[in-house]
């Protein structure tokens, strides 16, 4: 209900957008908020990168800063595809095409795209995230498509883009290239064979080659060796087979090879430029054109498995590829993009390949060539998508040529700011390992490749922009719109001959549409001024998959177009898994909601709890964790509570009724306070908002409620007008006032409720949220006392270990502590403070502990104790025990601090003997005007019966009205 309230007081009062507008004019921040699929609900790990991201914004916009904070959405892809197929109820491109129609599905596309935007814009905003929900950049507006259009015309004009046939990935369902970035792997059960290659020319004798891949073999044209490592030739029943020596061993053993002669050995060079029969000429006759023959490469033969020959397929792998183009040998790759064999593949025409391995191997086996067969468990690459195996073929595609500018991505991505430092090497790792990128997909919704071919030159024309291709059309739909199918139906005229020209019908890979963002969300090149403002990107924050994603496509198309990176600083956060490690699913029943964790506890709690956990580390969601974060609030609450009830009884305003005087504790907690803001700051600066997080839960919780407070209750029970009790209360608005502010961009719930009921009624702007971000008040720092502070607290905790030990409660106070130690000095200013902490009437300092004293050290010296309370000090004991229990009745009857009382009592003598000694702590501590002893109750109240060290009591307690 509180955060509710809180989020409606924003809303009508449209404080987020009063605090835009005062930052307004400042130094400009440009957060690139990265785009994420519109395709479902928020999940833990999204809250995290949303909450991660408002409380950057929020910091910066308190500290002055003109923050650009346009969120994104990404609306385009094989993700959204997918969805709207599985809604749609059918699997494949070709009945997209003629069952659904491409104009239909893409309506659908963008349909489910707005809706879920829709959807995930009102969870982001219910967790408290602050950005521009009215003006988000959406990949599929035509102003953002015209961004792509110019940005990959421009690579066109430099020359770093062409059309080649390249092997890469393609995943047989989505019907489309998949990126390198794209791949995801898994475990899976593939065919294990090993195949007898004939060299010609000697009859009986073979090279041993083994793969995973049966349905390559109709593409085979070459095998590579090694030609620095040993070859043998080795005589098994009767055949002849060449392999590597090295892998002799451990292929004998596989192959069940009992004995076996060496014939030979001799270096892999020796064995370049050999001839052997294809394994498939009968069943492919492309086949018998293929070269067939060996050739040699350090690089990509190893010795960690298979037989050290590898089997050459230029057009299914990028190795091969590399090796074929080295050695001129031609690119065959007989299979479509969805994964059936073309006729070129002769008898396995028409064939799914993967479902041809068993009709190949039966082939190989019914030749005499199939040496050994078996099955193997390993990682293969599958579709990020659907999960879908995938297959490595040669197609036509567009590509970025990334091989050109590795350089220069290198050197760019190593002026940038990483955080976690490690990411940055991790990234660099992931630049030097890059190729030419494949940017087109056969796909449908996504941005169109904005190239139109001539039907008769086969001239090109790349257009910019959807003015430019008005300009050019000599055909236009009565419907513009850049999307398919009605981009489809502009007609172009070649300027070289006058023919027609039609678009190509490719879309970009979706990354392309993510790469773009810096400049297409400052919707340039159409505008300059925000560009000119704005770029490049301040801050990015994303999860750890985008090393190989989004920081990926962005740095390629930035130095591209712009011969730069588009971002300075960049944090990484991990995923969010269970408790025990494990990836959250549905299936395994271990998924927690954000929703979940703000039903059980509040929003607040969530955002604390996230920001809180180590930077760039993957997350174990543990309830326990997320519990001490609630408890931490509770803390901040209560403490906020405190003040107000004391203003509102006794109508005490801390920016008015103060006093000049500060007690030891209170300087050193104002101090504290100095330190902390300069801490949270510096931190916060350094992208460590971990600890900072954790910094303001350690003070709110442990040296402001559990330290200070606890200091300061006796003082805020002295009388009206009390100096020390105005310092107290004084000093605690201080601190909340600060502190408050501190935490905004934390918890910005809790922290806006607090500064509306304790620190707005006297002054200040409408909303925490529109406060500067506090710099510590360098005046009111004193590194010396804290240091001192310290020390003093050190001893005090011995003291109560003491106290432990000897059976003392700190209720009952001890006659004196002993405290050995050089520097006195600390306990001398800090003396009250001490003695109250402890529960002591004295301190004494003395060279060493006497006899009869329990003893502790502390780091600079040892503190003792009586062992056990004299007569006079077991008295005040048990009057404090009634003490207790009076408090404990009028906080059951809600009465407050001014409210009076008198108090009856049955109880024995030693009981009744040390409350009248003690009368009047008793009456100034719980507000008590006078107490009746009494044998039978005659008193009309709140009674309480219970028991001190073994004795019954009977306490009734009457309000004065």
């Amino acid at each position: 209900e509180l955060e509710e309230e809180v989020r409606s007081f924003w809303e009508n009062n449209r404080i987020y957008e009063k605090a835009r507008e005062k930052s307004r004019g400042g130094k400009p921040f440009f957060f690139m908020d990265g785009p994420p699929y519109a395709t479902g609900r928020i999940h833990l790990g999204t809250a995290l990168n949303k909450i991660l991201k408002d409380f950057y914004l929020r910091y910066y916009r308190m500290n002055g800063y003109d923050v650009f904070d346009r969120p994104g959405f990404d609306a385009h892809g094989t993700p959204i595809e997918i969805k709207v197929q599985k809604k749609l109820g059918i699997m494949s491109k070709k009945d997209i095409e003629e069952k659904i129609g491409v104009e239909r599905f893409v309506e659908m596309c963008k349909e489910f795209a707005t809706e879920h935007i829709s959807a995930m814009t009102e969870q982001f905003k219910d967790l408290g995230v602050w950005m521009d929900w009215e003006n988000p950049y959406l990949t599929f507006r035509d102003e953002y498509i015209e961004a792509g259009w110019w940005t990959f015309k421009k690579a066109y004009e430099k020359g770093l883009l062409y059309k080649g046939k390249y092997p890469v990935h393609v995943c047989p369902s989505c019907g489309t290239v998949v990126s390198f970035a794209e791949v995801n792997y898994k475990e899976m059960e593939d065919p294990s064979i090993y195949v007898a290659f004939p060299l010609e020319g000697k009859e009986g004798e073979y090279l041993l080659v083994w793969t995973t891949t049966p349905w390559t073999l109709p593409a085979n044209v070459a095998v590579m060796v090694h030609p620095r490592e040993p070859y043998v030739r080795v005589r098994v029943d009767g055949r002849v087979y060449v392999l590597a020596k090295a892998r002799l061993d451990a292929v004998a053993g596989a192959l069940g090879w009992d004995s076996y002669e060496v014939l030979e050995e001799f270096p892999g060079s020796a064995l370049e430029g050999k001839k052997y029969r294809g394994v498939l000429e009968e069943e492919v006759p492309a086949q018998r054109d293929m070269p067939h023959v060996v050739v040699t490469s350090e690089r990509y033969v190893g010795m960690d498995e298979g037989t050290g020959i590898v089997h050459l397929a230029p057009g299914h792998g990028r190795e091969d590829y590399l090796v074929g183009e080295e050695h001129g040998l031609p690119v065959f790759s007989p299979v479509g993009i969805d994964g059936t064999y073309t006729g070129e593949a002769g008898k396995y025409a028409g064939m799914f390949v993967r479902d041809a391995n068993a009709l190949i191997i039966e082939d190989l086996k019914r030749k005499g060539l199939l040496v050994h067969s078996a099955r193997i468990r390993h990682q293969y690459p599958v579709c990020w998508r659907c999960n879908t195996p995938l297959l490595f073929i040669s197609v036509d595609e567009w590509f970025y040529r990334v091989s050109s500018i590795k350089d220069r991505l290198r050197e760019e991505a190593e002026k940038v700011r990483w955080v976690p430092s490690w990411a940055r090497d991790r990234f660099l790792d992931w630049t030097e390992n890059l190729k030419d990128w494949p940017v087109s997909r056969q796909r449908f919704w996504g941005i169109p490749v904005p190239l139109w071919v001539c039907g008769r030159c086969g001239g090109i024309e790349v257009v910019g922009s959807k003015e430019e291709l008005v300009q050019k059309a000599v055909e236009l739909p009565e419907r513009l719109e850049l999307h398919r199918p009605w981009v489809d139906r502009v007609v172009l005229r070649c300027p070289e001959c006058g023919g027609e020209m039609r678009r190509t019908p490719d879309v970009l890979d979706v990354w392309f549409d993510s790469g773009i963002t810096t400049w297409a969300a400052l919707e340039y090149p159409k505008r300059k001024d925000l560009f000119e403002r704005f770029w490049p990107a301040d801050l990015e924050i994303e999860g750890v998959d985008q090393v190989r994603g989004w920081w990926n496509s962005q740095l390629i198309t930035s130095v591209i177009v712009f011969d730069r990176r588009p971002y300075e600083n960049i944090v990484m956060h991990g995923f969010v898994l269970d408790v025990h490690g494990i990836k959250m699913s549905k299936s395994l029943g271990n998924v927690v909601a954000p929703e979940d964790v703000v039903e059980k506890y509040t929003r607040d709690t969530l955002r604390a709890y996230m920001i809180s956990r180590p930077v760039g580390e993957d997350i174990r969601f543990d309830w326990n964790e997320v519990r001490e974060y609630y408890n931490f609030l509770n803390t901040f609450w209560n403490l906020s509570r405190l003040l107000k009830r004391y203003v509102e009884q006794y109508r005490f305003n801390p920016e008015k009724d103060r006093t000049t005087y500060l007690a030891p504790e209170d300087q050193w907690i104002l101090s504290r306070l100095q330190t902390l803001t300069r801490e949270v700051r510096q931190l916060v600066e350094e992208r460590r908002h971990d600890r900072a997080m954790e910094a303001l839960r350690r003070f709110v919780v442990e040296e402001f409620s559990r330290t200070y407070v606890k200091l300061v209750r006796d003082r805020m029970k002295l009388p009206e007008g009390d100096p020390s009790k105005t310092a107290a209360y004084q000093t605690v608005y201080d601190v909340l006032k600060q502190v408050v502010a501190l935490s905004a961009p934390f918890v910005p719930f809790i922290s806006e409720k607090i500064y509306q009921d304790v620190v707005r009624p006297f002054g200040g702007p409408e909303s925490v949220h529109l406060l500067e971000y506090p710099a510590p008040r360098e005046y009111l720092r004193r590194e010396e006392l804290e240091e001192g502070f310290e020390k003093v607290m050190s001893a005090a905790e011995a003291v109560l270990a003491a106290r432990h030990e000897a059976g003392i409660r700190l209720r009952w106070p001890v006659r004196e502590v002993v405290v050995v130690t050089e520097d006195t000095q600390p306990f001398r200013l800090f003396r009250d403070a001490f003695l109250r902490y402890v529960n002591a009437k004295d301190v004494v300092f003395a060279e060493s502990v006497p006899e009869g004293f329990i003893a502790k050290e502390f780091p600079d010296g040892t503190v003792g104790i009586p062992s056990k309370l004299d007569e006079e000090l077991y008295r005040e004991a048990l009057a404090r025990e009634v003490l207790r229990r009076i408090q404990a009745v009028r906080k059951k009857m809600g009465l407050v601090e001014k409210d009076r009382v008198i108090v009856e009592l049955w109880g024995d003598e030693e009981v009744r003997e040390a409350v009248s000694a003690h009368e009047h702590l008793i009456s100034s501590r719980a507000g008590v005007e006078g107490i009746v002893f009494s044998d039978e109750q005659r008193l009309e109240g709140e009674t309480l019966e219970d028991s001190i060290e073994g004795s019954y009591v009977r306490i009734t307690v009457r309000k004065i009205e």
